[in-house]
């Protein structure tokens, strides 16, 4: 056989491997969807422990968006820009809270939940709005070093 041909044969499932490593991660979810409408909120947090861009955010346990921007607010604190789907929709009496998706890893996860005391709200987080009332879960890395503190007196 040519070494010409040979080459091209290669080259083709070299390129037809690539595309269809690209169309299955496209897929299978690992990048977001390009095609599918977002809005961006803001939430200030006092601080933001293991938070970085593409961090998750979920509500009631369902991913709904990412993180898409973290930046220090010169007044303190740490203000984060996510991208939620449009097809999930937020309302004004849930608070955003940061919290350990995974003990094992340290991940943070950002997690939308609507107090308790609160009654149920009509009024929608639109595109651009702005919230300062997030709050940070305490860690379990946290709760076993205060119980060491404890047990080694």
């Amino acid at each position: 056989m040519d070494e010409r041909v040979l080459k091209f044969r290669v080259g083709v499932v070299v390129v037809a491997a690539a595309a269809i490593t690209v169309i299955l991660i496209a897929l299978l979810g690992a990048w977001p969807n390009p095609f599918e409408p977002r809005y961006t909120i803001f939430i200030v947090f006092p601080e933001a422990p293991g938070v970085t861009v593409d961090t998750p955010v979920r509500k009631s346990g369902i991913q709904i968006g990412r993180v898409s921007g973290v930046e220090l607010r010169d007044e303190g604190g740490v203000e984060l820009k996510m991208k939620i789907d449009s097809k999930y929709k937020l309302y004004d009496n849930e608070i955003c809270r940061i919290s350990t998706g995974s003990v094992v890893t340290g991940d943070a996860v950002l997690e939308f939940v609507r107090l308790a005391d609160q009654p149920v709200s009509n009024t929608l987080i639109s595109d651009g709005d702005f919230m300062a009332n997030g709050v940070v879960a305490s860690s379990p890395f946290e709760v076993l070093a205060n119980l060491e503190g404890r047990f080694s007196t």
